[in-house]
Formats: structure tokens, C-alpha cells, sequence
């Protein structure tokens, strides 16, 4: 080999490596944590107006965590709002189907909120990986992923939070093969005499047809509807609604033309998603009557105790017609029109 061969490759190597040092000392540089407590061992991406940093604690390298961090100076004042209402709404959550927050911390002009470490990722990570192998997921471990994150949609529900944006990127894998709910950013704690929210926030393609046809509220309701595009997407391995502008998209949900469910499923789940996608808010189902549906009971006793769920309403599934209807009348108004 000629040497000015020889050498130019010698220095493009050399060059990558100091440029491969730089970058890792800009990484170091770019989180300071307080006290040394955690150390940056990776970059998961940006989103909204938050950097999300894997870390470590410095004191046991064996505790990962995940860490939001919120540039404050860069905010609106919207948006700091946003980022207190996420520490506020994080810091009183305690339920094994939602992210832990662990703390928070205010340092270089820049809000870091610690959450627990979710080893598999999220369920849009793993949706694509089974897009790509062209197999479908077991209909087990689809009502298995969907119930857990009901429990967790629950807990917010009865503690008046509305999620808002609810959707395969925001539900977190385990190893153990448990998920849970995260991303409380634009959370809406909700006054027990309003019972409804006036700002229309969430992905575009999760939104509920009241939210798109400029509704200036809505209530608890519109999660149950992002609930049956997370559903349907787990079946379908592609957004339930979809459009090649917002306005398409908002259109096929007004009109609720969305992914038809492969054969393979059963007429139970097929039911479930027209269920969860009855267009007018006060016949579409709460998060209670969808787990005292009889067929999801059995799967929601794995995860809690009997005397959570509460059988207020027993639902069946009417053969006949396809709808959901109520077996003991505890609310006639929702019979209305055949459901």
C-alpha cells in the first residue's frame, strides 16, 4: 500500500477518535447532576420541550433511572406551568402500572425529574419490531399490555386526572413483561365540581372526535377513546386513524373510519374497539365499566384485587348486533339506541 495511503487512513482514525472523545465530553457536560448523585450513561431523545437522559447512581451502577430534563430559561410560561404541573401530578402517583417518579431537582437553570428505569423500552419500539418481523401479536399479550394500562388509567380516574395522551410511545415495557403509563406533561388534574377539561391537548392521531370538532371540553372520556386507538394499534401494528395531513386524519376520526381489525382476532376484541370508539362521549363507556366487562374481569383480577373493581355494571356483548349492552340496568341512559 502506498504510504500516503498508509497515512491518510492513520490520521481519518485518528480523527475519529478524538472526534468520538468530544462527543462523550459534550455528553458528560450537557447534564451536571447535583451531588454527583447520578451520572449520564445515555441519550434517549428529545421530545416536547424535555431531553429524557439515561443515568445511573453514582453509589450503585447496578440502579438505572430515567431523567427528563427541562430547560426553564427556554419556557413560555405555559410551558413551565406544563413542566410543575408534571412534578406535581409525578410526586402523589402511586400505582405499579404507572412510571415511578423517584425526585426532583432544580440546578443550572434546568428542571431534572428522576423516574424509574423501564428496561424494554415502550410499546411504540416494540409495535414497529413486530411491523418489521410481519407477525402479529398474540391476542393474550395485547389484552394483557391494554388491561394493565386501564388499571393504570383507572387510578387517574379516580384520583380526577385525565392523562391526555394516552398512546403506544407513553406505555413503558418491564422485563418482567408489566407496562406502564408515563409522560404526564400535559396531565390535567380535574376539579371534582368542573369534572371536565377546556384545552384541547394530546397527538393528533389519539384525539377524540369531540376534540376535533372544537369541542371546548371534554372530560375523562376522550382517554377511553385514546385507549381504543392504543388497542387497535397493537392489533393493527399501525395508528388506527390515519390521513396524509391532520385533516384527514381528524376527518376519518369524526366519521370513525378506522384500521379494520385482522381476522385473527376474536369477536371479543372486535367488539371491545367499536365499544371504545362510539363516537358520542357520554354513551362511550368509563374506565370502570370497561373493566367489568366479563370477558377482561379474569384479566384484571391478575393485577387487582377483586374489591378494586367494583361490580357496579355487569356488561355483555350482544351477538345480535355487535354492541355493548348493559346486563343489569344501573344506568338506563347508556342503553339508549341499542348499547
Amino acid at each position: 500500500m502506498d504510504p500516503a495511503d498508509i497515512l491518510a487512513r492513520l490520521i481519518a482514525a485518528r480523527q475519529r477518535e478524538i472526534l468520538a472523545t468530544l462527543v462523550e465530553q459534550q455528553f458528560q457536560q450537557k447534564v451536571q447532576f447535583k451531588s454527583g448523585k447520578y451520572e449520564a450513561i445515555g441519550d434517549l431523545g428529545s421530545g416536547g420541550f424535555g431531553d429524557v437522559i439515561k443515568a445511573k447512581r453514582t453509589d450503585n451502577e447496578n440502579i438505572k433511572v430515567a431523567i427528563k430534563t427541562i430547560r426553564v430559561p427556554n419556557l413560555s410560561a405555559d410551558e413551565k406551568r406544563a413542566t410543575e404541573n408534571e412534578v406535581e401530578i409525578l410526586s402523589k402517583l402511586k400505582h405499579p402500572n404507572i412510571v415511578q417518579y423517584i425526585e426532583s431537582f432544580y440546578e443550572n437553570d434546568k428542571c431534572h425529574i428522576v423516574m424509574e428505569w423501564c428496561d424494554r423500552g415502550d410499546l411504540a419500539a416494540l409495535i414497529k419490531q413486530q411491523s418489521t418481523m410481519a407477525t402479529m401479536f398474540r391476542e393474550f399479550q395485547i389484552m394483557d399490555w391494554f388491561v394493565q394500562v386501564c388499571l393504570a388509567v383507572k387510578y387517574l380516574h379516580d384520583n380526577s386526572i385525565i392523562h391526555r395522551d394516552i398512546k403506544p410511545h407513553n406505555v413503558f415495557v418491564m422485563n418482567d413483561g408489566s407496562v406502564k403509563l408515563g409522560d404526564f406533561g400535559i396531565s390535567k388534574v380535574i376539579e371534582f365540581t368542573l369534572k371536565q377539561s377546556t384545552n384541547v391537548k394530546g397527538t393528533p392521531a389519539y384525539i377524540s372526535p369531540e376534540m376535533c370538532s372544537g369541542s371546548t371540553k371534554f372530560s375523562s372520556k376522550s382517554d377511553v377513546w385514546a385507549l381504543g386507538c392504543l388497542l387497535t394499534e397493537l392489533l393493527c401494528l399501525k395508528c388506527a386513524f390515519s390521513g396524509e395531513s391532520i385533516l384527514t386524519i381528524a376527518l376519518n376520526i369524526c366519521n370513525v373510519n378506522y384500521e379494520p381489525i385482522p381476522s385473527g382476532y376474536s369477536e371479543n376484541v372486535r367488539n371491545l374497539v367499536k365499544c371504545l370508539f362510539i363516537k358520542d362521549p357520554k354513551r362511550r363507556p368509563t374506565i370502570d365499566e370497561i373493566l367489568n366487562i366479563p370477558f377482561i374481569q379474569p384479566l384484571a383480577s391478575r393485577f387487582a384485587d377483586s374489591e378494586q373493581l367494583e361490580n357496579e355494571m355487569v356488561f355483555c356483548f350482544s351477538a345480535a348486533n355487535n354492541a355493548l349492552y348493559v346486563k343489569t340496568l344501573v344506568h338506563p341512559s347508556f342503553c339508549e339506541n341499542g348499547y
